[in-house]
């Protein structure tokens, strides 16, 4: 599948997970869409059908390091494909912790406030972000840094989304392809950041860039 780039800014959350690797080695953070931006709603119909085709292309294809078929047993043309695999664009007023989680039942915008208004997921890399050349400041135009790209920070996002099985469960991951900085914002849970102003428009990168056809 080809990467998908949403229109739509959005707000970095747990920013610290994108320049420190996990216990599998990931990097990543999570990334809020207001859902009454207008632009939003464009790309909601977009990243729907282009999930759909990674979801038609899960159980057709082989995929993985395994060589099997992720989807394996669900049908590629099922009208209810969208309720079959957990998606990984959430509401953050109606997703609730799982059973195993201190806010088990709670949903995610009564504990942590940023998520209220907004859909958010998870985006991930196996490799750090800012050494991979992911990471652009368009906001200063000068080399990313990890200062820049705090949570509340505001960013457009290319991502590539794969299917996945593991132990008879299934699902999407989100991989980061590219992040550009377009703007400040009001820093969450009191994590740094400047003033905030408007991003500033810069031409598009080369093709061959990550960056390409973001408009940064």
């Amino acid at each position: 599948m080809a990467d998908f780039i949403f229109n739509t800014p959005a707000v970095i959350n747990y920013a610290p997970g994108l320049f420190r690797a996990d216990d599998n080695g990931k990097y990543g953070c999570d990334v809020l869409f207001d859902k009454n931006d207008p632009n939003m709603r464009d790309d909601l119909v977009r990243f729907t059908e282009y999930l759909h085709d990674v979801y038609r292309e899960g159980c057709t294809k082989p995929g993985g390091k395994d060589g099997t078929v992720p989807f394996a047993g669900l049908n590629a043309d099922d009208p209810k494909w969208d309720g079959l695999v957990p998606l990984p664009l959430h509401d953050g007023d109606t997703t609730v912790f799982g059973p195993n989680s201190e806010h088990a039942g709670e949903t995610r915008a009564s504990v942590r406030p940023e998520y209220a208004g907004r859909l958010f997921m998870s985006v991930t890399t196996t490799e750090n972000p800012l050494d991979a050349g992911r990471l652009r400041d368009c906001v200063t135009g000068a080399a990313p840094n990890r200062t820049a790209f705090y949570s509340g920070a505001r960013v457009k996002v290319k991502v590539w989304v794969t299917p996945w099985s593991y132990q008879k469960r299934k699902g999407y991951t989100v991989r980061l392809t590219a992040m550009a900085k377009v703007a400040d914002g009001e820093p969450i849970a009191g994590m740094g950041g400047g003033d905030p102003f408007s991003g500033m428009e810069l031409p598009d990168a080369d093709a061959g860039s990550a960056f390409s056809g973001m408009g940064v």
